[in-house]
C-alpha cells in the first residue's frame, strides 16, 4: 500500500546497546469512514463523500440545529440559487434531536417544491428523462424529517445507480477516533467548495457565474448519467484532509 496525502507517518528504530541498526519509515492509512448530518437533496459535496467513503454514518441523535440541509436546499431558478425548506416541529422545544423532528401539518410545501423545480429545471436535458421519481416522491405521506430524507436519498440511489449503504446513529457521541466527522461542515459554505467542485453547464449559466453549493438535483438533471462519474472523479482529499484534523468520531460507539 503506497502513503498519500492525510496519511499518519511515524518512524521504527531498531537499536543495539552501542548502535543504531535499522530506521524504518511507516505510516498508518487514514481512515475514509464519514460521519454526515442528515440532509434533503444535499448539496453536491454531501453526496461525492458519501458514494467516495467506505463507510458513511448519518447523525440522528444530535440536537436539530435550524437553517440548515437537514431540512432545507437549493436550487438554481431564472432569478438565481432559490431556497426549498421543509417545514418542521421540534416536539422537545429546543432540546429536540434530528430523528424527532416532525413535519409542520396543513403546509403544502411538497407541492410549492415541485412546481418549483419544474419552473427551474424543466428545460435542462435530463428533466423530463428522472421527472417521474421526483413526482412520486412529492405525492407520497411522509410524518418526519427522518423519513423525507431518507427517501430523497433512496431516489437519488437509484438515478444514480449507486450501493452506496447508510449507517445510522443509534446515540449521540462526541469523541471518538475511526469516523472522520462532517455533521457541522455544511453549516456554512467554506471557501473550497469552488475549488472542489468543478464547473459543469448549469442551467441559467448565460446569467449566472457557476455556483457549487446546489443541491445534487442540479448536477442530475444537467449531467444526467454522467453524474455518479463525475461525483466519483472529484478530488475530496484535501477536504478530508482537513477535517481528519478536527477531531474524529467514534464509529463503534454508535
Amino acid at each position: 500500500m503506497s502513503p498519500k496525502p492525510g496519511d499518519i507517518f511515524f518512524v521504527i528504530l531498531i537499536l543495539q546497546p552501542d548502535r543504531i541498526l535499522l530506521i524504518l519509515p511507516a505510516f498508518i492509512p487514514m481512515s475514509n469512514k464519514i460521519l454526515l448530518p442528515t440532509a434533503y437533496f444535499p448539496p453536491i459535496l454531501w453526496i461525492a463523500l458519501a458514494v467516495q467513503s467506505e463507510e458513511t454514518w448519518l447523525e440522528y441523535f444530535e440536537t436539530f440545529p435550524k437553517q440548515t440541509i437537514r431540512n432545507r436546499c437549493f436550487i438554481l431558478s431564472a432569478n438565481g440559487p432559490l431556497l426549498l425548506s421543509v417545514p418542521v416541529v421540534r416536539t422537545n422545544g429546543n432540546h429536540s434531536k434530528t430523528v424527532e423532528m416532525q413535519l409542520a401539518k396543513n403546509e403544502q410545501w411538497q407541492n410549492k417544491h415541485f412546481r418549483a423545480i419544474m419552473s427551474a429545471y424543466s428545460k435542462s436535458p435530463y428533466f423530463y428523462f428522472y421527472s417521474h421519481h421526483f413526482e412520486a416522491f412529492y405525492q407520497s405521506r411522509f410524518d418526519s424529517l427522518i423519513e423525507v430524507n431518507l427517501a430523497a436519498i433512496d431516489v437519488l440511489k437509484k438515478i444514480l445507480k449507486t450501493t452506496t449503504f447508510f449507517i445510522p446513529t443509534n446515540d449521540w457521541q462526541k469523541d471518538g477516533n475511526n469516523l472522520i466527522d462532517f455533521r457541522s461542515y455544511f453549516d456554512t459554505v467554506p471557501d473550497q467548495h469552488q475549488e472542489v467542485v468543478k464547473p459543469y453547464l448549469q442551467v441559467f449559466s448565460d446569467r449566472f457565474p457557476f455556483n457549487p453549493d446546489l443541491s445534487v438535483l442540479d448536477l442530475i438533471f444537467n449531467e444526467g448519467p454522467s453524474s455518479l462519474s463525475y461525483l466519483k472523479n472529484l478530488d475530496l482529499q484535501p477536504i478530508l484532509d482537513k477535517q481528519s484534523l478536527h477531531g474524529s468520531y467514534s464509529a463503534t460507539s454508535f
